[in-house]
């Protein structure tokens, strides 16, 4: 009889590991679903909900393609939607952020700065940063010509959530002016890149 229990011993003392950690993976996919939930909601109604007080003094523009100095149409509309904060006093400055893929002649930011001193804001007015290539960085290399960490953040209404979520983890105090898009066969697209890039944030893969 003794022998035969410490035969099964070991069976036991298996299916109790086996037991912990699918237990341990039940609650890690609860917790990522609940997560999943929670960036869904946050793409979806964020942009739609949030208000505008003017608090900061500082635009912060999210970097998007340029074609030889020239602003993609995605590009423009975030700058002239920084550019009606300026006219209309709700900020005084404008950062611009994102570099040059390899080939290319001007960087995102340079192409921004530029358009927008075309279009009469002062260059003492705006700063630039050109090195970055994702949107964490964007972020992380504007921090210093962002001095009090304050901004209002531009950028496209599917992208606000993640970026104010990048924002809020370096620092930055954050409200949002998006762009809203009135493509509606890219928004499903939009959409599940937007979820991807959250899921790889929270589990460390992504910066």
């Amino acid at each position: 009889m003794l022998e035969r229990l410490n035969r099964a011993y070991p069976t036991t003392k298996t299916t109790s590991r086996i037991q912990i950690w699918r237990n341990l993976f039940l609650i890690f996919v609860l917790i990522y679903s609940l997560l999943a939930l929670i960036d869904a909601f946050g793409i979806l109604y964020y942009p739609k909900a949030a208000g505008l007080s003017c608090r900061a003094d500082t635009a912060l523009v999210m970097g998007a393609a340029q074609y030889n100095g020239l602003p993609s149409p995605a590009f423009k509309h975030r700058l002239d939607r920084a550019l009606e904060l300026f006219n209309s006093g709700c900020v005084s400055r404008v950062v611009l952020t994102g570099g040059k893929l390899r080939g290319d002649n001007y960087s995102e930011g340079f192409s921004g700065a530029r358009y927008l001193n075309q279009k009469g804001i002062d260059k003492t007015n705006i700063s630039y940063e050109e090195h970055s290539r994702t949107s964490y960085e964007n972020l992380d290399y504007a921090r210093a010509l962002v001095p009090k960490k304050e901004i209002t953040l531009v950028t496209d209404d599917y992208h606000s959530y993640r970026s104010s979520f990048l924002a809020r983890g370096l620092g930055y105090k954050v409200e949002i002016a998006p762009v809203f898009s009135n493509s509606g066969h890219n928004k499903l697209k939009l959409f599940t890149t937007e979820m991807i890039k959250l899921m790889a944030y929270h589990l460390g893969f992504l910066r």
